[in-house]
């Protein structure tokens, strides 16, 4: 497996530079070209075997190239037949010679050509070939030649608002740009909010998927200096100011406006309108705080919020409300509890381990490779690979009256009273995680799941829900950068 060499780039430390380690032929789904070697080991992919609308689009457009051809020469015949009278045809023979050139010509195209997506650690690429596998056009974008990545909405006012939220047909726009702003790639796609892989909605996921692996690199990037407790800047759009990560504490100026605050002083992430909004609350003066972050054209803002939930413990939303548009509400898996229904059954299993002096053990889950899921098989294949884990789950916890909870987006929770304290708790959570990473077969697919977990006791970690989810968090984001910034890697086999 290769890495950058971010002093070299074109490095070819740790071996080749592409490395599909365990996958063998037929486990490729069908019409998959062998993928670019620039971009590394391929984390995500998608075929036009499940891409027909893009074969489509691509077929249309050369049939009235074609058409035109076509009619254009049959024009040009009779043309001359007319006013010269060169030669002497049969008007029968010029139309059915124009009909056959064009079904001639039409047939070259039928078939022949395959859209592909590919998302790398490296970087990533489209590709349109032939049938017989000839390339006719490549797109290949390296990450190590950009610097930001913005994600922008084109819709309207509200929707350019928003990373994540749910307003139907949101066109979305990923422009990775240079350190001097000029445009270096770009995907464009619809998020239709539907499972059905319609060509814009392809792109929306490889696009999701894209800055997923940007997100990656970043944080391979700055790895050594998150471990070093070394300064991380991200600077506003529009010269509005800048936000860092100073060890323990952050940093901002942000529209003529300084200051700072420790992390552990945050204790609520949320979202309006156009902002990010950070709840403060200082021990020493028992004050309460409220900062908003302008969210419009920051760039790396994926980046962003993974380091600041790293930092934190703290699960930054995915939705928020947008006022008079149509909501797009998510379903947990049959029987199994959201969000709401979670946090009361805390309560009441906190009481009890309160009055029955025992042990409460809280767990976080994340599956951590949902979008490369997604981009490599569909919507549909990723919505069914959740409520699997979410059915796994439950049988891992014994289906015990509390529960489990899909709590927002990839991530779940559960809670095991009467937790004794002689377990042994990483065997225990490892046992829970190899249950959850085991293969699933979905529509003929292999879907191998990356899964996080961490945890929370009480009394142990804290006395509250928030206090025992944010260590769980916490541990849980641990063990996910960790991973990143050792450049130890999951085995996932698109």
């Amino acid at each position: 497996m290769a890495w950058i060499n971010r002093d070299n780039p074109d490095s070819k430390e740790d071996g080749s530079l592409f490395s599909p380690a365990g996958v063998n032929n037929s486990g490729w789904v069908r019409g998959f070209a062998p993928p670019p070697p620039e971009i590394g080991r391929v984390l995500s992919s998608f075929s036009s075997s499940a891409n027909m609308g893009d074969e489509w689009i691509f077929m249309t457009s050369r049939f009235l190239k074609i058409f035109t051809i076509a009619a254009g020469l049959t024009w040009l015949a009779q043309w001359f037949y007319n006013h010269f009278e060169l030669f002497v045809i049969p008007t029968p023979i010029i139309v059915w010679g124009g009909v056959a050139i064009f079904i001639a010509m039409l047939s070259g195209c039928v078939g022949s050509r395959q859209f592909l997506h590919y998302v790398g650690e490296k970087g990533v690429a489209s590709f349109i070939l032939d049938g017989d596998n000839s390339t006719v056009f490549k797109d290949i974008f390296i990450f190590y030649k950009a610097e930001f990545l913005e994600r922008s909405y084109k819709d309207n006012l509200e929707s350019a608002s928003f990373l994540y939220h749910a307003i139907d047909e949101e066109k979305c726009y990923f422009v990775w740009q240079n350190a001097a702003f000029e445009k270096k790639f770009a995907i464009f796609g619809i998020n239709t909010h539907q499972d059905y892989p319609s060509p814009p909605q392809i792109k929306y996921l490889f696009g999701c998927a894209a800055e997923k692996a940007w997100t990656h690199h970043l944080t391979r990037t700055v790895g050594t200096f998150i471990k070093a407790d070394r300064s991380i800047f991200f600077p506003l759009a529009l010269e509005q100011g800048w936000v860092s990560f100073e060890g323990d504490n952050l940093r901002y100026q942000i529209k003529g406006i300084g200051g700072g605050f420790k992390f552990a002083e945050i204790v609520q992430i949320g979202r309006s309108h156009q902002d990010l909004i950070i709840k403060l609350f200082f021990v020493e003066s028992s004050k309460e705080e409220i900062l908003h972050i302008p969210l419009i054209g920051f760039p790396n803002n994926r980046f962003f919020f993974s380091i600041l939930e790293l930092y934190t413990g703290l699960k930054v939303p995915t939705k928020r409300p947008v006022p008079n548009k149509k909501l797009q509400h998510f379903v947990p898996p049959p029987h199994m509890a959201d969000r709401e229904i979670f946090y009361d059954r805390m309560d009441i299993a906190l009481s009890y381990s309160k009055r029955s002096s025992t042990n409460l053990l809280i767990v976080v889950i994340e599956l951590n490779n949902l979008v490369f899921i997604n981009h490599s098989y569909g919507r549909d294949v990723g919505t069914n690979t959740l409520n699997i884990i979410g059915d796994r789950l439950e049988a891992a916890f014994d289906h015990n009256e509390h529960g489990v909870a899909r709590m927002e987006g990839t991530e779940f929770a559960a809670i095991q009273p009467d937790f004794s304290s002689h377990e042994n708790i990483e065997i225990f959570l490892a046992t829970i995680q190899q249950k959850l990473s085991q293969p699933i077969t979905v529509k003929n697919k292999v879907i191998e799941p990356e899964i996080y977990v961490g945890h929370g006791i009480f009394p142990k970690d804290g006395k509250k829900v928030d206090s025992l989810l944010k260590i769980a968090r916490t541990r849980m984001y641990s063990k996910k950068y960790s991973a990143l910034f050792n450049l130890q890697r999951h085995s996932y086999k698109p």
